[in-house]
């Protein structure tokens, strides 16, 4: 019998987008509604410049994450289940047929939120890119 090869880091990668850009996604809606409900003194004005950043990001990661799904489906990489607990996003995942477990820490998942939005918005301060 054939032993599983070792997953490598551009497929890592892939499945860490897969389960960050829906993250990412969800942080933008909630961050825009909660916006809209919180009384700001201004909101003509907030609204004229973080609705049209936070649209064009939406629309850019959701383009990203679907050619990270197509890239997945060509290298033979399907999310079996994906879990979010109070510790981790958890997925069970197929990688040519083999299956692997992938884990991210809240913390992580934080930093590379904070990171890519950081990069939509033109707010480099303090953020490292890779």
């Amino acid at each position: 019998m054939k032993r599983p090869q070792k997953v490598t880091e551009a497929e890592l990668v892939m499945v860490k987008k897969s389960l960050l850009f829906p993250v990412i996604l969800d942080v933008l809606t909630y961050d825009s509604k909660h916006m809209e409900i919180t009384g700001v003194k201004i909101p003509i004005i907030y609204n004229l410049l973080l609705k049209g950043k936070q649209q064009q990001a939406i629309n850019d990661i959701t383009q990203e994450l679907n050619a990270v799904k197509r890239e997945m489906r060509l290298c033979g990489i399907k999310i079996l289940q994906e879990k979010r607990t109070n510790l981790s996003i958890e997925a069970e995942y197929l990688c040519r047929g083999y299956p692997y477990h992938f884990s991210m820490l809240w913390g992580f998942v934080k930093a590379e939120v904070q990171k890519k939005l950081s990069v939509y918005f033109d707010t480099h301060q303090g953020v490292i890119h890779e």
